[in-house]
């Protein structure tokens, strides 16, 4: 009973009785919340991670860059009409 007399003075408490949701139903949504951020989380270390490999491949970064006349300007040097891919 005591801990339960906590948890609704908390603030999580306020939430619950703000919201109409029971403890258990927030505790639920938290977790879900969290499980949910973790995916994202997970998905975009992922996608750096993909990034990178592709930017040593290439040879200069992608995605901090100086912009897109910077990158042409790299991808296409050289080439003597400004469209043809640069061999190294």
């Amino acid at each position: 009973c005591e801990k339960l007399r906590k948890k609704r003075s908390s603030l999580v408490g306020a939430f619950v009785s703000t919201h109409g949701k029971s403890i258990d139903e927030v505790d639920k949504s938290i977790v879900e919340a969290r499980t949910a951020l973790n995916e994202v989380t997970a998905e975009l270390q992922e996608r750096v991670h993909r990034w990178k490999q592709i930017e040593l491949l290439c040879g200069f970064n992608i995605i901090n860059n100086n912009g897109l006349n910077y990158l042409e300007s790299i991808l296409y040097r050289g080439a003597p009409n400004g469209r043809s891919l640069a061999l190294r």
